[in-house]
């Protein structure tokens, strides 16, 4: 088991296991890489993933392969299975999962999608370094080492279908994101008067992500322009009003003809 030295708590609760104790260690990179012959052409992406579109998977998922992890599940037990394939063309490099699982359990909504990670997910780590430079060998657990996360070299994303057949996907270890208008200066609830507004998103801290407040560029600004109403036509409710010596009103409609 490795762990990162400055992970003194972790130690402490290491340094207590005792020899029936079940533990999940993570982040440790067992395959240098998958290598295979991928198919190369478009694919259509439409939630149909075919051995006749994509080819051969390159990966398949099952308790007999060696680097499949079942320490969440009970011993024999290992229900879940997968197949992964792969297909590129010269803008977009495809990734296909069929997961098999007769108990699938994911009960999260869009409100909370973060918490897939807790039921039935897929989970992609996508980094921007090979796993053999020296960087991520001295970053390789980005869950405890927040370094290569919070340098965008490290992102894991989620995917899953939740228990009302909704197809959710999110970023892992990032909380709760807040957009927000602010107009001439003040913040507004939203964006509905005609005027010029900023945008603006906070994000709160996540077991990946520190949080950031108030992110925003100079191109991130949008205009709301009044309508004219030059053409339109213009009715009151009364023709006439007769003063009686209070305030008398009308209700004027503009309605646009075109």
């Amino acid at each position: 088991m490795v762990i990162y030295k400055t992970e003194t708590a972790k130690i402490k609760a290491i340094s207590a296991l005792g020899d029936k104790t079940a533990v999940f260690p993570h982040g440790f990179c067992v395959n240098r890489g998958l290598w295979a012959t991928i198919k190369n052409g478009t694919a259509t992406v439409d939630g149909n993933v075919t051995e006749a579109e994509y080819g051969t998977p390159i990966w398949d998922i099952n308790s007999n392969n060696v680097l499949c992890s079942y320490a969440q599940f009970e011993v024999n037990k290992y229900f879940a299975s997968a197949k992964v394939y792969l297909k590129y063309d010269s803008e977009n490099l495809y990734l296909g999962v069929v997961v098999d699982n007769p108990e699938h359990d994911c009960p999260v909504t869009s409100a909370n999608v973060v918490g897939m990670y807790n039921y039935e997910c897929i989970q992609v780590n996508v980094s921007s370094m090979s796993a053999d430079s020296q960087y991520m060998k001295d970053h390789w657990d980005h869950q405890v080492d927040q370094d290569a996360a919070g340098k965008n070299i490290v992102r894991q994303y989620g995917f899953c279908v939740n228990n009302d057949g909704e197809s959710l996907s999110g970023i892992a270890g990032m909380g709760d994101v807040t957009v927000k208008y602010a107009k001439n200066g003040t913040e507004v609830s939203e964006a509905k008067d005609a005027g010029t507004y900023t945008v603006s998103v906070s994000v709160a801290a996540g077991s990946n992500y520190a949080a950031a407040d108030a992110v925003t560029a100079d191109s991130w600004t949008f205009t709301i322009t009044p309508k004219s109403i030059s053409g339109a036509t213009i009715t009151l409710d009364k023709d006439s009003n007769e003063y009686t010596g209070t305030e008398q009103t009308f209700t004027a409609t503009v309605k646009d003809d075109t």
